[in-house]
């Protein structure tokens, strides 16, 4: 048997509590599960017994049931705590209280739900790094590239934004219930909280915000940052809501030869690009909306070319041009 001491020596995250049928009075058995950035029995052992005392419902006197995992290692430890007057009648005499913690295998059902939370939140992750081309979003404005992301508020490019936010949002929210509800499916009623709390534990261990990539036909891209990204579930394992706040990161957008877009007027001075038309559209227009002038010709719309900018007399003017090869190229 192991008996810990109650001392604080590092964090923990109480996560759920879930009440089972046991016996009556000081016998009866709590569940609780937490979380912690343990690296030795010791600890997980002192987090159990914080999780005990220190938290609702706080084990007063009798047992419970704690399960401690370490979201990034998904390694998880169970105990039953146990606290209990020695000595003649409480507070009385030289008697004392006696935590006791105690190493178990736990019940495979609440491992198997801890585990199946933790597996959703690693697929969600995956999809996130697989990142979205923009053709699977069903968006009404035309964005054919990251650049026509990418300028002053209040203008064209902000409600190219906001339409990209909203869709993404909605597209998002979808397949990432998909995901979850997946592995949801796999696990009794009863233990979906224990689900839930897994998958709490790992959003909280990871951080709240994520970062997915939209990509673009020109072979550009562009990052949108998803802050206090959250799932919660129903009684019978559906989704009740996905949460998180989209937002366009301007400064990411890039691509082949384009290691970042001008962001403002003055960063268009010495600008220089060669490559996709359509990329070469978007950053002219672009050069437009911060007051600049652009010059495209020949109707080379389909043609790789190259995107060359100046300031003359404080004022911006960006050229398209195309060699005699690159239009040969496009009339083939």
């Amino acid at each position: 048997m192991m008996r810990v001491r109650f001392v604080s020596l590092f964090f923990y995250g109480l996560t759920i509590v879930m009440g089972l049928s046991a016996g009556s009075g000081v016998l009866a058995q709590d569940v609780k599960t937490a979380s912690c950035n343990c690296t030795s029995d010791s600890q997980f052992a002192v987090t159990a017994e914080q999780a005990a005392l220190g938290t609702s419902p706080f084990l007063i006197e009798g047992v419970q049931e704690i399960y401690v995992a370490h979201p990034g290692t998904r390694e998880i430890q169970s105990f039953i705590v146990t606290r209990e007057w020695v000595g003649s009648s409480p507070g009385i005499g030289d008697g004392y209280w006696e935590t006791t913690v105690t190493p178990i295998s736990g019940d495979p059902d609440v491992l198997d739900a801890m585990n199946a939370g933790f597996s959703a939140h690693t697929a969600v992750s995956v999809a996130l790094n697989a990142g979205v081309h923009v053709d699977d979003l069903d968006i009404s404005a035309d964005i054919g590239s990251a650049v026509d992301l990418v300028g002053p508020d209040g203008t064209s490019v902000s409600w190219n934004r906001g339409a990209l936010e909203n869709v993404l949002e909605g597209y998002l929210s979808t397949h990432y219930s998909d995901i979850v509800t997946g592995f949801a499916d796999d696990v009794p009623s009863g233990l979906l909280d224990i689900l839930q709390a897994a998958l709490d534990m790992a959003l909280e261990f990871v951080g709240p915000d994520r970062v997915i990539w939209i990509e673009f036909g020109d072979d550009t891209r562009i990052k949108v940052n998803l802050e206090n990204l959250q799932f919660e579930l129903d009684g019978s394992g559906g989704i009740v809501a996905v949460a998180f706040d989209p937002e366009v990161d301007e400064s990411s957008a890039q691509g082949p030869g384009l290691s970042r877009v001008p962001q403002a007027a003055g960063e268009f001075s010495g600008f220089g690009f060669s490559g996709s038309a359509t990329t070469i559209n978007s950053l002219g227009s672009l050069a437009v909306l911060f007051g600049g002038s652009f010059g495209f010709g020949n109707q080379t719309q389909g043609c790789e070319g190259s995107f060359d900018c100046e300031v003359v007399d404080d004022v911006l003017h960006c050229v398209a041009t195309f060699s005699k090869e690159q239009l040969q190229a496009c009339a083939n």
